[in-house]
């Protein structure tokens, strides 16, 4: 018999302090998506993005000020290759799927 003990289920109200902010961020997120989608053209969309995240950025940076002083050097780094690589991929996928200039 294994000696490793499964984990407790969490008491109702631990588990929605723990599931709120999740619902919060699925809520702001896609509002911000119905928004954006209806405000963007394919010209627009990197400006869009930069707003959005430009707008919540300070928010987050205040809600989560003494993890983020927790965070170590090491830490920093790999958020930092971590959102490099994201990026890349976005700006490579973005690169592709944009339409055909419309001829004059």
């Amino acid at each position: 018999m294994s000696s490793i003990a499964a984990p407790r289920a969490l008491a109702p109200r631990r588990a929605w302090q723990t599931d709120l902010p999740v619902l919060l961020v699925a809520l702001f997120w896609g509002a911000s998506y119905l928004a954006a989608k209806d405000i963007t053209t394919a010209r627009t969309v990197l400006a869009v993005l930069v707003l959005r995240f430009a707008v919540v950025l300070p928010v987050l940076a205040a809600a989560g000020r003494r993890s983020l002083r927790a965070l170590t050097g090491a830490q920093w780094r790999g958020a930092a290759l971590l959102g490099g690589a994201g990026s890349s991929c976005w700006r490579r996928t973005a690169s592709s799927t944009r339409p055909p200039p419309t001829p004059v």
